[in-house]
């Protein structure tokens, strides 16, 4: 007998609430983007090296390589590297699209994170 698939009153997620909470801030949504990126240690995104040190002086870029003395951030080697928007905004955005059932449309995107609808991802 085949099983058939849940349906969204069997879904196991976050409300809305919780998940704010979860991002209260850019700082809080920064440590959780570098915990899951960096999760076996932070490395160079350029060379590959773990050597790598925090630079308190540059906020854009808060990490030196040791080998190359490249600079970089959590943003560097992932989707949103150019990116303008805060990472709370990220944060919430990528819930909106890997939860939803049917996948959220640019315009939801644009009504619940406050975002133009014609914003630059890359």
């Amino acid at each position: 007998m085949t099983q058939k698939a849940l349906g969204r009153s069997h879904r196991n997620g976050l409300t809305v609430m919780e998940l704010l909470r979860m991002f209260p801030d850019d700082a809080t949504s920064e440590k959780w983007f570098e915990d899951l990126h960096w999760a076996y240690g932070r490395f160079c995104p350029d060379c590959g090296n773990t050597t790598t040190v925090a630079v308190a002086s540059r906020k854009p870029m808060p990490y030196r390589c040791r080998d190359c003395r490249n600079h970089f951030s959590v943003r560097k080697g992932m989707v949103m590297p150019t990116s303008k928007l805060g990472l709370q905004k990220w944060a919430v955005a990528i819930y909106m699209m890997t939860t939803g059932i049917m996948g959220t449309s640019s315009m939801k995107l644009y009504r619940e994170v406050g975002v133009r609808q014609a914003t630059d991802c890359s």
